[in-house]
């Protein structure tokens, strides 16, 4: 009986709670915030790695009443014999780490320029970031950001930006970016007055904002030489179908070459136009065999079909 008592003796673990604690990573274990003895160096390390509970996130803290966590650490050990001494209460504070509002920022461009590809853009950040508290592991928080592609996008766009403590997303910071798209397009080098013809010498690449729904409407140079304008046109003006009027070089009835194009490979017929149209446009012809076809104007006289392109 008293062998069995002195070995009960040996074997007991005693914990002294402090009145105050700091922990670091997102889980306390007992030997973090405890000072733990005992003549069994087996029983000490198992009291000391013991978990009990989720550590208070960055700007709290959490209190351990000890006769509570005693009634916690019987059933989480039931075969270890464990006497709690020192403070009734710890106060447990996170240790902390600061991730930098310009790391964040980073992070966001980074990946937004991944996403934007090769367009042409200007990228300017429209909300002001934060920098973000995280608790404090072995290891530094990680940054990941991950953004499907936003090649055709312009104007407000936000980002996310995780921040991962241990390998698990502890919080995610939302960026906002204003994104201005640019293109090269023909431009009027100088302003042109209504009625008055575009020629070669008025016309400039210059590097522009995009504009989306102005791309499907403007002219491209060789369809705008020789149009003229049916209005005053500003300098740097990009022109659009509707600012000229464009010379139709066929007449409905015009005895037209059709000129079919299949790789290298090319063909000529005569047909017959069956609608007007200016440089440029789709219209209907019909060949020498009463087969209507759809052509473009690509010279006086000359339509083309290029059914590779088509393909």
């Amino acid at each position: 009986m008293i062998a069995t008592l002195a070995i009960a003796c040996l074997s007991q673990v005693t914990v002294t709670l402090p009145p105050e604690a700091s922990v670091c990573g997102t889980e306390i274990v007992l030997g973090e915030i405890a000072r733990i003895a005992g003549d069994d160096p087996a029983a000490v390390e198992r009291a000391a790695a013991l978990r009990v509970g989720y550590a208070p996130a960055p700007g709290y803290s959490r209190l351990l009443v000890a006769w509570r966590l005693e009634q916690e650490l019987e059933r989480a050990a039931p075969g270890l014999d464990l006497a709690l001494t020192g403070s009734q209460a710890c106060r447990v504070h996170p240790e902390t780490v600061k991730v930098a509002a310009a790391e964040l920022v980073s992070a966001a461009r980074a990946e937004l320029e991944r996403a934007l590809g090769q367009a042409d853009a200007s990228l300017r950040l429209a909300r002001t970031v934060s920098d973000q508290v995280v608790p404090a592991t072995g290891a530094a928080p990680v940054l990941r950001s991950i953004l499907p592609s936003v090649e055709e996008r312009a104007g407000a766009i936000s980002v996310p930006v995780r921040i991962l403590v241990d390998g698990e997303i502890h919080r995610t910071v939302w960026t906002q970016w204003q994104v201005e798209r640019f293109e090269v397009r023909p431009v009027l080098s100088r302003r042109v007055a209504a009625g008055e013809t575009i020629g070669l010498g008025i016309i400039e690449n210059r590097r522009v904002p995009a504009a989306p729904g102005l791309r499907a409407q403007s002219l491209p140079a060789g369809l705008l030489i020789g149009s003229v304008a049916r209005r005053d046109l500003e300098a740097g003006r990009i022109v659009c179908e509707s600012d000229v009027v464009r010379p139709q070089i066929i007449q409905k009835g015009d005895e037209v070459y059709l000129r079919i194009r299949k790789g290298r490979v090319v063909a000529s017929r005569p047909a017959t136009a069956t609608e007007a149209g200016a440089l440029g446009d789709r219209v209907l012809c019909l060949t020498e065999g009463q087969r209507e076809l759809m052509a473009v104007v690509v010279g006086r006289n000359l339509l083309e079909i290029d059914l590779s392109a088509d393909r």
